[in-house]
């Protein structure tokens, strides 16, 4: 899967801008540093799994970046499926973000602060 990753990300001429980093969203927030502009979050989708993504990474997300998260726009969730979708409605709220849209199954939205 990595590797046809890489090829479609070649093939859109991104290499220059897309940096991909294996494992999970915890492993990875553990030696992060930076700040960043585009956060995208589709791992794991329970409640809690989409919570501990959502508070490690968010930290890092730049005022004025964009947070996507998927399977989060209004429609009926399996409750072990529904993470992304409740914090779209209890978090990804004003004043912390503005610009909420919802783009077929998927939320975006604007950091504020």
């Amino acid at each position: 899967m990595r590797e046809q990753f890489d090829a479609h990300i070649a093939r859109a001429g991104l290499t220059d801008w897309v940096r991909a980093h294996q494992g999970t969203a915890a492993s990875v927030a553990a030696s992060w540093s930076e700040p960043i502009d585009l956060l995208f979050l589709d791992g794991d989708q329970s409640p809690e799994g989409a919570r501990l993504a959502y508070d490690l990474w968010t930290p890092f997300l730049r005022a004025g970046g964009i947070i996507g998260l998927h399977n989060s726009t209004e429609r009926v969730y399996d409750a072990s499926h529904k993470g992304n979708r409740l914090l779209v409605e209890h978090t990804i709220r004003p004043p912390q973000y503005s610009e909420i849209v919802g783009l077929d199954i998927t939320t975006f939205a604007r950091k504020v602060r």
